[in-house]
């Protein structure tokens, strides 16, 4: 069970659950996921409902009357707001709880926001909300004063590659993916084509050529490939690999890199040194700092002449 979610449960059978609640962090699936078990939970302590009934058919997407869900395309909108507050001056059909979920990949306008304050200043009695975001940034003081704010770390994973199997990505590309954490926007990059750039960055980051001419003719062949945003993925991958390489050749424990791409790291720490390691890592990582959807081929290209 998922710390946030024992903690939530624990405060429900503690009668000290509180009406409004900010869940920030990466993978929207993993709040969601346990903010509606939560949810279920909430639901049959009112009834007597059968708890594992209520979050099955949540997780089915079927009809639970006491569970509202705005902002359903991840921007918060007046209607959305005005919607929900006319469910919300109903009571509900049965029982006197019922939870709002509200998932927002996008930052709500002031507006809305604003909106949104009044209902949770004065929510109905017995609503429970859960606010889903990335992060507090684009929230108002005033909105994030009134969630209780929880914090999901990034999964495990073997967790990611799963919530991207979910997502419809084959279960090579989620191997890829999940090596990157949560990839949202993949842009105009083929799916199918992550494994294969990731594994040519693997070999290159492992063995880089020693002249800066044949570094720039392996970044034209990945951009003629790839692309500017294939040339994103290589510069943040490049980073989690060299950032692997610095904890071993410390000593340090870490996630790992996954084994399916066939590279093994361990090889690379006795062709390069830690100073090259270092120094690989500041120049990558200073160029990636830059990257905006116009400089990426430019940063790409330097970051790979700076390489150790």
């Amino acid at each position: 069970m998922h710390r946030v979610e024992r903690f939530l449960r624990r405060a429900l059978q503690g009668g000290r659950l509180a009406h409004a609640y900010a869940l920030y962090g990466p993978f929207l699936e993993e709040k969601r996921d346990v903010a509606l078990r939560v949810a279920a939970a909430y639901l049959a302590a009112d009834t007597g409902e059968s708890e594992e009934e209520l979050a099955a058919r949540i997780a089915r997407g079927g009809e639970v009357d006491r569970v509202y869900v705005a902002a359903r395309e991840g921007k918060l909108r007046m209607d959305d707001v005005r919607a929900l507050r006319d469910v919300l001056s109903l009571a509900p059909s049965r029982g006197r709880h019922r939870v709002v979920w509200l998932e927002l990949r996008e930052p709500p306008l002031p507006e809305a926001q604003n909106a949104l304050l009044k209902l949770l200043e004065e929510p109905p009695t017995g609503t429970l909300f859960f606010v889903a975001a990335r992060s507090p940034e684009g929230l108002l003081p005033t909105v994030r004063s009134r969630l209780l704010p929880l914090v999901f770390p990034l999964p495990p994973y073997e967790r990611r590659k799963e919530i991207y199997v979910r997502r419809g990505f084959s279960a090579e590309a989620a191997v890829a993916l999940a090596a990157l954490g949560d990839v949202e926007d993949l842009g105009g990059l083929a799916p199918e084509d992550l494994p294969t750039l990731l594994r040519e960055v693997a070999a290159f980051v492992c063995a880089p050529p020693r002249s800066a001419g044949e570094r720039l003719l392996w970044a034209d062949r990945v951009l003629g490939r790839y692309g500017k945003e294939g040339a994103t993925f290589a510069m943040a991958y490049a980073l989690l690999l060299l950032g692997e390489l610095l904890r071993q050749s410390v000593g340090a424990a870490g996630e790992g890199i996954p084994p399916e791409f066939g590279v093994s790291l361990a090889n690379c720490t006795t062709s390069r040194s830690r100073a090259d390691l270092y120094a690989s890592f500041d120049t990558v990582f200073g160029k990636f700092r830059t990257y905006s959807a116009t400089r990426t081929a430019l940063a790409f290209k330097a970051a790979l002449v700076g390489l150790k």
